[in-house]
């Protein structure tokens, strides 16, 4: 983007911006506090009042619509102003690394910025809930909320951006929404992902467009699922998960590493086995213990012969114990 036009007869002409336009980036302006002076010129003060001049504000060569706000690491305070809803042709905002905005939550009126199709909004201290109105965003292609303390309570809001290509929300709790991984399988533009707080399901395998997967440092447990795709990722992708085994890692998986699904049906087959085993095992006691002591009231030889048995093994025991404690007193008693 550039600044100036051309006109026919060759001479030299600022293009200025709209008036809404002006007013919208002098408010947006006031309510950031800007101790590097980045919004605004270096040149005279006629091209000051005029705003494309502005450092990171870029503006369309025909019309002067602000189309492009590319403000990141500029050492900003303050908060994001809605006035920037008066800037309705604008397709990329980002404001990433100014890590001392007051921004207590997610700006939510960024979702009527209809027209974004870049948004970064990367450590930039937010904190709160995603709004689900960010999915009116249909244009929106690249998007990095990363680095904030955000947190989701569904991602279907994510299923309305078709034509997201670069998705990047590190950091961000996803530990209640289930439904990530369906979310993003029916997101057919999507080629970079980069993810925390998840964990990899059997189903993730069904994923096949991803060209820049990043699952790295997200507590990832288990066996890698087996599938050509996940295969063909970097190591680099699964770095930082030290519970993570199989391909592409070099950590291999033993037996007993296995995938949560195996888990589950390990643990309630296991559960099934003990059922089945304290079961058969009390029947056989009652079975057992029925049939000897029911023969011997019911046969009287039986019982005779049975008790009879015993006497004579009481009375081997107590011949026995007499000789060994005999043989003890005299073996002791011997005069030295």
């Amino acid at each position: 983007m550039t600044m100036v036009t051309f006109p026919r007869g060759g001479s030299l002409k600022l293009l200025h911006v709209s008036r809404r336009g002006r007013q919208a980036l002098l408010e947006f302006k006031k309510d950031l506090v800007d101790d590097y002076g980045s919004l605004s010129s270096r040149r005279s003060e006629d091209e000051y009042k005029n705003c494309c001049n502005w450092e990171g504000v870029h503006c369309s060569n025909q019309t002067g619509h602000v189309l492009e706000l590319k403000l990141y690491h500029h050492g900003f305070q303050g908060i994001i102003s809605p006035s920037l809803l008066k800037l309705p042709y604008l397709t990329s905002l980002d404001l990433s690394f100014n890590i001392h905005l007051n921004q207590s939550h997610f700006p939510e009126f960024i979702s009527s910025l209809s027209n974004l199709k870049h948004l970064d909004l990367s450590v930039t201290n937010l904190n709160g809930t995603i709004p689900h109105h960010l999915g009116n965003l249909s244009h929106l292609q690249y998007l990095n909320l990363g680095g904030n303390d955000l947190t989701v309570d569904n991602l279907e809001w994510l299923s309305h951006l078709s034509s997201i290509e670069d998705l990047n929300l590190t950091t961000t709790n996803l530990s209640v929404a289930n439904d990530w991984l369906e979310v993003v399988s029916r997101l057919p533009n999507l080629t970079s992902l980069k993810l925390r707080s998840c964990e990899i399901p059997s189903s993730m395998s069904e994923i096949s467009f991803l060209n820049h997967p990043d699952l790295s440092y997200n507590h990832l447990s288990g066996k890698i699922p087996l599938s050509t795709q996940l295969q063909s990722f970097n190591a680099s992708s699964f770095a930082g998960n030290p519970a993570l085994c199989g391909l592409p890692l070099s950590q291999k998986c033993w037996l007993g590493e296995q995938t949560p699904n195996q888990s589950e049906a390990i643990e309630e087959y296991g559960d099934e086995f003990w059922k089945w085993f304290y079961g058969t095992t009390g029947f056989g006691f009652v079975v057992g213990f029925l049939g000897v002591c029911g023969s011997l009231l019911l046969k009287d030889s039986w019982r005779h012969a049975y008790f009879l048995l015993f006497e004579k093994m009481k009375d081997w025991l107590c011949v026995r114990m007499a000789v060994n404690m005999a043989r003890l007193r005299r073996k002791f008693q011997r005069p030295r």
